[in-house]
């Protein structure tokens, strides 16, 4: 018993601080102009940090919580909780997982380039999001937040 809570302990200490080093590349994203009288840029690019660190700790917490109950797992990060190979444990990750990359990004390429013309001309002179922001938090952050606390917590309720 004493093990078990120790690996979901590591396991939390594992996601969390992933989550959290996605998070802290918010810092790299540019600030509005800030208005006369605003907060200093430094204050601003802290308090754009409060949210996503509250929620990626609560979904983090959620899903070590209640995911086991549900017969739900994080195949590569448990091993590495535990001391095992993650590589091995994401073996029967990769083709399914490659497939759906596949097919999401092609339908994520088709809609932007349909929806582009309804786009208001602001839109496309507003500065990207960096790219390595954009992979980052939605390759790892979202997954945490969406797929291992809140898809874990809906099912849990359900």
């Amino acid at each position: 018993m004493v093990e078990h809570k120790n690996s979901r302990l590591q396991l939390f200490e594992l996601l969390w601080l992933a989550g959290m080093a996605v998070v802290m590349t918010l810092g790299l994203l540019p600030l509005p102009l800030l208005l006369e009288g605003a907060p200093p840029a430094a204050v601003v690019r802290l308090l754009m940090l409060v949210q996503p660190t509250v929620l990626v700790s609560v979904a983090v917490l959620t899903g070590v919580l209640l995911a086991h109950r549900l017969g739900l797992m994080a195949p590569g990060a448990e091993a590495l909780a535990v001391g095992r190979s993650w590589r091995q444990a994401m073996v029967p990750q990769l083709l399914p997982g490659v497939v759906g990359g596949l097919i999401s990004g092609g339908l994520l390429t088709a809609i932007t380039l349909l929806s582009r013309p309804l786009l208001p001309p602001a839109y496309g002179a507003a500065e990207p999001t960096p790219l390595l922001v954009r992979f980052l938090y939605s390759g790892i952050t979202e997954e945490i937040l969406i797929r291992w606390g809140f898809m874990t917590l809906l099912l849990w309720l359900g």
